[in-house]
């Protein structure tokens, strides 16, 4: 547990307690603290001044338990802090910073059970879609630099290609977009986690938009490993689905 000048460093794996005590800085003065007391672990995340412990677990002591990383559970409603629009033929290639969930499991190394989930950053919820038909999300704001090529070396935060194409004749004006974060695998860099790239290709406001989630991990200048697989398994019919809230989120 430390902070280094790239960032904040994470031990994930299996959680080495000493003297019974683990605990975990990150951003905004917030902590993980856990307590072994015999076969119970009681837990708290938040304000690192506090002491008080707002969650036990029972277990035995044939397994470990273990801190891992993850992207939040619910797709990301994204909005640009300015008017971002494409122009017909171009492509905006970039990064969207998904604040980091941590997850808190116990098993073996093969078979783990979540007994909970801490978002690092909290995200307001939102409603992407029509009245009828849309769904729940977490709504995000994201600069979306263009062909940003400087990552931050933030753990807090994983790090999302995105490539947006517009293949129609008519200005593509980006006021917000949803990224299906539980369809994402996660990497890990030496600094930084990543996500596999999500490609959208924008054909106009009478066609559907075409989504493409890479099964492979992003180009970047380091060796990455897989640290979790997508929460969500993509089919068809989700897919089709995204595809009528892309549309439907351009007409406005």
């Amino acid at each position: 547990m430390k902070n280094t000048d790239r960032g904040i460093f994470i031990p994930w794996g299996e959680i080495k307690f000493s003297s019974n005590l683990f605990e975990q800085k990150f951003e905004e003065n917030k902590i993980l603290r856990l307590e072994k007391r015999e076969k119970e672990v009681r837990s708290y995340f938040g304000a690192e001044e506090v002491r008080e412990y707002t969650s036990r677990f029972i277990l035995d002591r044939e397994h470990h338990l273990y801190l891992n990383p993850s992207l939040p559970d619910l797709p990301v409603v994204i909005k640009p802090p300015v008017e971002l629009s494409i122009l017909p033929g171009c492509s905006l290639k970039t990064y969207v910073e998904i604040p980091l969930v941590l997850e808190l499991a116990y098993g073996s190394i093969k078979k783990k059970q979540v007994l909970q989930e801490y978002p690092v950053k909290s995200l307001s919820r939102s409603w992407f879609g029509d009245p009828d038909s849309g769904e729940i999300a977490y709504y995000l704001e994201s600069p979306m630099e263009f062909d940003n090529k400087t990552i931050n070396p933030d753990s807090c935060c994983i790090q999302c290609p995105v490539t947006i194409t517009n293949k129609s004749s008519q200005l593509l004006s980006l006021e917000r977009m949803i990224l299906r974060v539980p369809y994402l695998t996660l990497y890990k860099g030496k600094n930084s986690l990543y996500s596999n790239r999500t490609r959208i290709t924008y054909r106009g406001q009478d066609q559907v938009s075409q989504i493409v989630i890479q099964k492979n991990p992003p180009e970047v200048n380091e060796e990455l490993k897989i640290l979790s697989l997508p929460r969500q398994a993509i089919d068809s019919g989700l897919l089709r689905k995204s595809f009528y809230f892309i549309k439907t989120l351009y007409e406005g």
